[in-house]
């Protein structure tokens, strides 16, 4: 597995293309598609993809389980192992999709007449729109554990071939139906045709990448705990997690007034979206993590868990500050001069809450990696019995920028405490934080956002930015990087720009 700086900066540009191309999609796609559909139909449609997040609960971990535990495999050289992770996992998912598929096909008449109240002209197209959804439950399940078994090998080029098709069909399909004037039914035959040409490529490159898994078949039943085990505790994690970020815009509407929501939901949805920067790394980091382990890399593990915080911590203060620099002019162009006032010091607050939200998805996928997916959900679980009274309280005090603050803290705590397990399972000293520049990092990346805070009212807003910017890189260059550092990065600078210069005299000539 090639673990260079140089594979995972590549794997983790793949990841954030694979993210950004299907929310640009469907950014242009959805107004189309409610024209052409409707609104009664876009909904039943909205509706359709809720129930395939929702009922992907019941995966219950298992594709994160087999990416995890094939990686591990692949570190440890037991590649034997894997046909059977592989298979265990891919079966026990079969039979969880085909559970969530009776399900769905059971409870579909009630949800659909009942529970949703669907306009009674609308429930039959409804009905059998549900219907065909279930089916392809088993092939979403499935699915999961094809990708991730080439994410285990750090094959996110294969897997992102895949994913970014079709991750798009799923917004273009609608349109290309209201086009040809199909039903909300006819069109959802065409995105479970599109999901299961997409399991069969995962397939596809799995087999041709292991082709052991097409010789040897075998479930093993001894498997099934430790699979069940780890994917256990990361959906507890995965089910609390989403309930933490939201719990803030459902407080407010109940506390103070719905309309106030309006206020506070575009500055977090737009940060939410951002988050797609570290999650890009940490889908890459997951399996690097598992790969190495911590019985015999723990000096190699430690180096790219500490490298691995710095790199993020430098990209994320520069991203970070720039929100903070130019908050009230992000606000006042995108929003206008009525959420100014209430909308900008909401946007500061919560961008401080993003920047150290994204720092703790490297420890968050460190410990999941090295197998302590037990720490993550036991934090996630204490963290929801304080955090609904401490943002009561703060909403009540100071409103929606009280909301931010809880929020703030609560991911503070979050890091603090994944920091601190990820020090103390790997057993890292405070010492080696320093010595890899970690702690410099940190020093010069708060002071950037002080600085941010402080100066982001002032008329040279432009020009304090440029300045203040130019000084947070060359201090964390000079400070927080190595001199392999400096000499890696200077050479993938230097090829960059040969490379550039090679286009630009091609196309002169």
């Amino acid at each position: 597995m090639d673990l260079r700086g140089a594979s995972i900066a590549r794997n983790t540009f793949l990841n954030f293309i694979s993210q950004s191309i299907p929310i640009l999609i469907g950014f242009v796609s959805i107004p189309i598609t409610i024209r052409l559909l409707g609104l009664d139909r876009f909904a039943v449609l909205s509706i359709a993809w809720v129930v395939v997040g929702y009922f992907s609960f019941f995966d219950l971990g298992l594709g994160r389980s087999a990416t995890k535990f094939i990686a591990e495999s692949i570190g440890q050289g037991r590649v034997d192992d894997i046909p059977e992770l592989f298979w265990t996992a891919v079966w026990s998912q079969f039979l969880l999709g085909s559970v969530s598929s009776l399900l769905i096909a059971l409870f579909n008449p009630l949800l659909v007449k009942h529970i949703l109240n669907v306009p009674l002209n609308f429930q039959a197209e409804t009905i059998a729109t549900l219907y065909i959804l279930s089916l392809s439950m088993p092939i979403v399940f499935v699915s999961s554990s094809f990708r991730g078994t080439l994410e285990a090998a750090q094959r996110f080029d294969l897997s992102n071939a895949i994913r970014i098709p079709a991750s798009a069909l799923n917004f273009l399909l609608p349109v290309m139906g209201g086009l040809m004037g199909m039903r909300l039914p006819g069109i959802m035959i065409l995105i479970f045709i599109s999901r299961i040409l997409a399991a069969a490529g995962w397939m596809f490159f799995a087999l041709k990448l292991f082709p052991v898994l097409r010789t040897r078949t075998k479930i093993s039943r001894k498997l099934l705990r430790p699979l069940f085990s780890f994917g256990g505790w990361v959906t507890i994690s995965s089910l609390i997690s989403p309930m933490l970020g939201t719990a803030d815009r459902f407080m407010i509407g109940s506390i103070l007034a719905l309309k106030m929501v309006s206020f506070y939901s575009p500055p977090s949805e737009m940060l939410s979206r951002l988050g797609i920067i570290p999650g890009s790394l940490v889908l890459t980091l997951f399996p690097a993590f598992s790969f190495l382990g911590l019985a015999e890399s723990r000096k190699r593990a430690v180096l790219f868990f500490n490298r691995s915080v710095k790199y993020l911590l430098i990209l994320m203060g520069l991203v970070v500050g720039l929100i903070l620099f130019f908050s009230r002019n992000i606000i006042s162009i995108w929003l206008g001069q009525d959420f100014l006032a209430i909308s900008a010091p909401v946007l500061q607050i919560l961008a401080l809450g993003f920047f150290m939200n994204a720092l703790a998805q490297v420890p968050f996928a460190f410990l999941q990696g090295v197998g302590r997916a037990d720490l993550t959900a036991k934090f996630h679980m204490a963290e929801a019995i304080g955090y609904v009274p401490l943002l009561w309280f703060f909403i009540l005090k100071w409103g929606i920028k009280g909301a931010a603050a809880g929020w703030t803290i609560r991911v503070a705590l979050d890091l603090f405490l994944l920091l601190w397990a990820s020090l103390s399972v790997a057993k890292i000293p405070f010492s080696a934080l320093h010595e890899h520049g970690l702690i410099h990092a940190i020093a010069i990346s708060l002071s950037y956002l002080v600085f941010a805070i402080i100066l982001h009212k002032g008329h040279w807003t432009l020009y304090l930015f440029a300045l203040v910017s130019a000084g947070y890189i060359i201090c964390q260059w000079v400070f927080s990087l190595d001199r392999a550092e400096r000499l890696w990065f200077r050479h993938r600078s230097g090829a960059v720009v040969r490379f550039g210069k090679t286009v630009h005299r091609d196309i002169h000539e």
